[in-house]
């Protein structure tokens, strides 16, 4: 059997790669817009954990702003420009 040993978040969070703290950031900014609902209390805290860990690595620079899968998939129903 193996045995997972918890670790604070913001441990975690420290060996997130770059792309994998803009993905967080912007897929929950995204939800936060669309429906403040769909982010629970757990997803607060990861993202500002994340932007957290940003701002000690670059500052005040901002945070990119990028298109996530999940923005895709939502917006890409709603304007579906391709004919079947």
């Amino acid at each position: 059997m193996k045995y997972m040993i918890p670790v604070p978040l913001h441990d975690a969070v420290k060996k997130y790669d770059d792309e994998d703290l803009i993905n967080i950031i912007n897929t929950y900014k995204h939800k936060l817009i669309k429906n403040k609902y769909d982010v629970n209390e757990a997803a607060l805290c990861l993202m500002d954990s994340c932007q957290t860990e940003w701002i000690r690595r670059y500052g005040n620079k901002p945070v990119p702003t990028i298109m996530t899968e999940e923005m895709m998939i939502i917006e890409g129903e709603i304007h579906d420009t391709f004919p079947y």
